[in-house]
């Protein structure tokens, strides 16, 4: 299934993609260093996407959610809250490790109300390449920040 108004510079490949992404290279590297092997990650740890979708400016950049005009960012995240609030009852979460200090800001706002058990919330450098901390190297960087 391919999106009706594709993106020519952004074609969806599927599992045919042949395209690096740093970020992710960078953030699977992370939990590689730490973990070893996927199942002992995943044994305790849940990845959740705050917005899984993807959005692009009419020359093909990327577009996060805080460089969309605010009436669109504001229902965008009404709606990745709910989703973030619904995961955490779901899986009940103990820790929340932001990818940035954005979704680290979104946790604690989505999560302000929330007081069923201790919920700790802190953040990681998001491995991006547009982030001057982050290509400094991965490893320490990385790690938590409270």
């Amino acid at each position: 299934l391919k999106p009706t108004n594709e993106h020519p510079k952004k074609q969806v490949l599927g599992f045919q993609c042949t395209r690096n992404e740093v970020s992710g290279t960078r953030f699977w590297g992370l939990v590689k260093t730490l973990a070893g092997v996927p199942d002992r990650f995943f044994k305790n740890c849940y990845v959740h996407n705050y917005c899984s979708l993807c959005f692009l400016s009419a020359s093909g950049k990327n577009m996060t959610p805080p460089s969309l005009k605010k009436h669109q960012r504001e229902q965008l995240q009404d709606i990745c809250d709910r989703s973030l609030v619904d995961i955490v009852e779901l899986l009940q979460v103990n820790y929340i490790i932001g990818v940035g200090k954005y979704a680290e800001q979104r946790a604690r706002y989505a999560l302000k109300d929330f007081h069923k058990w201790k919920l700790g919330i802190f953040s990681i450098t998001h491995p991006s390449p547009i982030n001057p901390a982050a290509n400094k190297g991965t490893g320490t960087l990385m790690l938590p920040n409270s």
